[in-house]
Formats: C-alpha cells, structure tokens, sequence
C-alpha cells in the first residue's frame, strides 16, 4: 500500500526530502547536518533548535534544545546519534498536520501535545497523549496554504496511495514550514489519517478497504 521504495527512501531521509521540498518552493526552517564538534565549537546554529536523527521515525531520538544552558547539558550527556543529525531552527507555535489521499489534501488536523513539549513517540501511541483538533481552528487562507503545501510534498516525492505531512505554524510571524512527509502514516487507534478519514464520513473499515483497493504490485 502507499508509496513505492524511492519516495519512501527519500522520505525517510530528512535531509534529501528537505532538498525536494525546497526544489519545489516548500517553506522550510533552516536546516543543516551537524555533528557534535560543530555544536560544541559553535560552528552550527545557535539555540533555540531542534535535533534529529536523519532516518529514524515516530520522533525517535528527538531533541528541542531552547538555551545554550541546555545544549551544554545535551552535549555532556552519552551523543547517542551517530555520526551527526539534522540540526533544524525551531518554529514556535502550532503542529498542524495535512493527509494526502490520492493526491487531494484531506481537513487540516491541529495537534496539541498537552504536557509534552512536542508531539513525541509517547504522545503518538499512548491513549491521551495528544489532542487532534479537526478541523483545525484556522483562517481559510491558512487552511489553503497547508493543504496545497501537502499536496505538492507529495507530488515532489512521487508518493501514492495515502501520505502525511507534518508542519508548524508561528502565528506571531505567520510562519509556516513542513517538518517532513510520512509515505506509511500510522493507522493505530491514536494515529491521524483515521481521524481525517473520519471527518470525511470513511469508517475505518472504509479507510482500510480503500488502502487495500488503491494497492498495487507494480512498484
């Protein structure tokens, strides 16, 4: 189901999709890969930023460092992330996330986290972990630009069947970046797309049978 080996591969390569967003105008936060001498030099980007492994999923091994206090606390703890990640600028404000069916957005999701500082691997999978506003209480034009911004992170990588892609919103500044594209978006009972698909009258049976119909071998 979904997207082949290549859009996936890319996909799943943070700093490869990033190039493709940005090939095709997406709006993206500032991004570099990183090792940990370039931190500890202050040769990177300064705080307040966002540290992730380039081709892990789920928020697996996601750091948010706000202060220089806590870069120094993350650099003198056990550097668990290979060779160097993607050192992201942090946006402010909002998660929001579109669903690409078929090409065509689905409703625009607001995620709120709650506790958690950001929407992580306990807020994805744990029942009460994160809150999904949908339709998100946004302006139209905003409503706009989210869901043509999905569409084309999904043309860019050449995906199929359903995708996912994530983003924040500054509202301050009127900001807004994709984070990443996911070609196998979760499908657990506190995952998204059955929420958009909901809101579009599909059961989850319905979703599921879809997925299974839109399949093909030929990749």
């Amino acid at each position: 189901t979904h997207s082949g080996v290549r859009a996936s591969a890319i996909a799943m390569d943070k700093m490869s999709a990033k190039a493709m967003f940005m090939e095709y105008d997406i709006p993206c936060a500032r991004h570099v890969w990183v090792t940990r001498d370039e931190i500890a030099n202050g040769t990177a980007l300064p705080p307040p930023y966002v540290l992730k492994p380039n081709n892990e999923g789920s928020s697996v091994g996601v750091e948010i460092i706000l202060t220089p206090e806590e870069e120094q606390n993350m650099l003198a703890r056990a550097w668990v992330h290979g060779d160097g990640v993607m050192q992201e600028e942090f946006i402010p404000g909002r998660e929001m996330t579109v669903a690409v069916k078929d090409g065509k957005a689905m409703e625009v999701i607001e995620i709120l986290t709650g506790n958690h500082a950001f929407y992580d691997f306990e807020s994805k999978y744990v029942q009460g972990g994160s809150e999904h506003i949908i339709p998100a209480d946004i302006q139209s034009d905003l409503r706009d630009r989210l869901q043509r911004h999905a569409e084309e992170s999904y043309r860019a990588l050449g995906c199929r069947g359903i995708a996912r892609a994530d983003f924040r919103y500054d509202p301050e500044n009127d900001r807004l970046a994709i984070l990443e594209i996911n070609t196998q978006p979760g499908m657990t009972p506190t995952s998204l797309v059955p929420d958009a698909a909901r809101h579009d009258g599909m059961s989850f049976a319905d979703i599921v049978a879809w997925m299974v119909e839109d399949a093909s071998c030929e990749r």
